[in-house]
């Protein structure tokens, strides 16, 4: 299984390439994706990805861990967490 990460230029080039836009114009829109996302997720909301999947934030209740220093027990409390529920046309498409 081979693959790479992509830089955020990689992306734009992409993106201008597939819309026939400039560079320019799809920085601009991955950036207010991007910003938009993180607003909405933080207010609680979900934002569904035609394709992609779904990204919102789901409570993780309170549990107990252990220092790995000390061997002593603690309380890890509840908080949100963003999660992504992938669509299955990008499940399909990476073979699973």
């Amino acid at each position: 299984m081979s693959g790479s990460i992509l830089t955020k230029k990689e992306i734009i080039e992409a993106i201008a390439s597939k819309t026939g836009g400039e560079k320019k114009q799809a920085n601009a829109f991955l950036d207010a994706l991007s910003d938009t996302i993180i607003e909405e997720v933080a207010k609680g909301n979900t934002i569904p990805l035609n394709k992609v999947g779904r990204i919102s934030a789901k409570m993780r209740s309170e549990r107990t861990g252990i220092n790995p220093s000390t061997k002593e027990k603690l309380v890890i409390p509840a908080k949100r967490v963003p999660r992504i529920s992938f669509a299955s046309a990008i499940k399909d498409a990476v073979g699973g």
